[in-house]
C-alpha cells in the first residue's frame, strides 16, 4: 500500500506526496488501510486522509472574492463559513476522506489539429468522457459503505463531488494527494495534475496522512501558455481561457 515519494529537487524543494498515502503508525489491516485499498479497487488513483479543520486560507479567499476574481462564478461567494469551516457541513466531523480520479485523455492538439475557429474548438479533457460527478459519487458511495460496514460503532458522512462547498485542493494537500503548483493546481508528482477531486466528509474519528510537500521550483512549464497567473498563488476566471472551453465567456 504505502507509495510515498521523498525527494528534494535541485533548487531544495522536499517533495512529499503519494498515490496512497501510508502513515507508519497506521497497522496493516487497519480501516485506514481497508479503505484506501477499496479506493484504489473502485478506480480512484489518489487517496488520502485528513482531519477536519477550518481553512488556513480564510483571509485571502475573502480578499480574493471582494476583488471580483470570480467573475461569474457567482456560487463561490455562496456558503462561505462553511466552506472555510467544512465542519459546518456535519456535526460532529472529524475526518475527511479525499479522493483524486485521472481524467487524462491521451489526446494531443499537436501537428495536424485545425485551428479553432468558425465552428471548430477544442474541448477540454475534462469534459471528454462520462459525466464525472456521477462516476464518482456513485464510487464514493460504495466507499462510503464500506467505512460504515468496518467502523464498528454509529457513523454519519457526507459524500461530496464538487457540488458542495469545499476548498477541495487544501483538503486533498492535507491528505498527501499532492502540492500546489504555480498554475494554482493540486500536483502529484507521480501523476501530474489531471484530477477530479471527491471527499467523504465524516464523524468517524482517523489517523490522518500527512500533508504532501513540493514545489516547481524555477520550473514555469505550466503557466507560460496561459495568462491567467499574475502572481504565484491567485487566479481570476475571467483571465483564463480555459473558462472559454467551460463554456464561460472571457475577454481574451
Amino acid at each position: 500500500m504505502q507509495d510515498s515519494i521523498h525527494e528534494t529537487t535541485r533548487k531544495g524543494h522536499e517533495i512529499s506526496d503519494s498515490i496512497s498515502p501510508h502513515d507508519p503508525r497506521v497497522p496493516c489491516g487497519s480501516i485506514e488501510e481497508i479503505i484506501k485499498a477499496k479506493a484504489l479497487e473502485l478506480g480512484f488513483d489518489l487517496v488520502g486522509i485528513t482531519t477536519v479543520e477550518p481553512s488556513i486560507f480564510a483571509e485571502p479567499y475573502r480578499e480574493w472574492l471582494a476583488n471580483g476574481y470570480a467573475g461569474e462564478m457567482e456560487y463561490l461567494a455562496r456558503n462561505v463559513e462553511k466552506r472555510l469551516d467544512p465542519g459546518l457541513m456535519l456535526e460532529g466531523a472529524k475526518s475527511l476522506i479525499a479522493v483524486g480520479m485521472n481524467y487524462y485523455a491521451d489526446v494531443e492538439e499537436g501537428a495536424g489539429t485545425p485551428e479553432i475557429g468558425g465552428e471548430r474548438g477544442i474541448f477540454a479533457r475534462y469534459a471528454r468522457g462520462d459525466d464525472y460527478h456521477e462516476v464518482m459519487k456513485a464510487r464514493l458511495g460504495v466507499l462510503w459503505e464500506t467505512l460504515k460496514a468496518e467502523y464498528g460503532g454509529e457513523v454519519e458522512g457526507r459524500v461530496f463531488v464538487d457540488t458542495a462547498p469545499v476548498l477541495e485542493r487544501e483538503v486533498a494537500r492535507r491528505a498527501g494527494l499532492g502540492w500546489f503548483g504555480k498554475n494554482t493546481l493540486l500536483i502529484n508528482t507521480r501523476r501530474g495534475s489531471y484530477f477530479f477531486l471527491g471527499e467523504i466528509l465524516t464523524t468517524a474519528e482517523l489517523v490522518p496522512d500527512a500533508a504532501a510537500l513540493g514545489g516547481c521550483g524555477t520550473c514555469t512549464r505550466a503557466v507560460e501558455p496561459v495568462r491567467a497567473v499574475w502572481t504565484p498563488v491567485r487566479r481570476g476566471h475571467w483571465s483564463c481561457r480555459i473558462n472559454s472551453m467551460r463554456g464561460v465567456a472571457c475577454p481574451i
